[in-house]
């Protein structure tokens, strides 16, 4: 099984100090960063999604990468970090994972807005 991450390079609002309107994170900080949490990803790209540039990542270890979403989404300063779980290319299911998830769609993951890789997976 496979896990991808939907990471957003603008920083939450509900993290920005007063006064201080937008941040962006770099891509090759998120990459370097998740690099040394995770290891090499299977695919890591940057797209743009319908609100914000974003990162896609894939990683072949669910089990290792899963219980650490919610951390990673405040280090990140996300509200939250969309995820979803493939086995064979088919989707498993996904989440909306950090301290702000209930802001978008109530919390609930919709697979139509979540970006998978730009590859197949053989």
């Amino acid at each position: 099984m496979n896990i991808t991450l939907n990471i957003g390079l603008e920083v939450s609002k509900n993290y920005l100090p007063s006064g201080v309107q937008e941040m962006h994170l770099q891509y090759e900080y998120i990459k370097d960063y998740l690099k040394h949490v995770f290891g090499t990803p299977m695919y890591i790209g940057l797209t743009e999604s319908a609100t914000e540039k974003t990162v896609v990542v894939q990683y072949s270890s669910v089990e290792y990468v899963l219980p650490k979403l919610f951390w990673l989404a405040h280090e990140f300063k996300q509200d939250c970090i969309a995820y979803s779980v493939q086995d064979g290319g088919r989707c498993l299911g996904g989440a909306l994972v950090g301290n702000y998830a209930h802001e978008w769609n109530h919390g609930i993951f919709n697979e139509a807005y979540f970006i998978q890789p730009m590859f197949k997976l053989h």
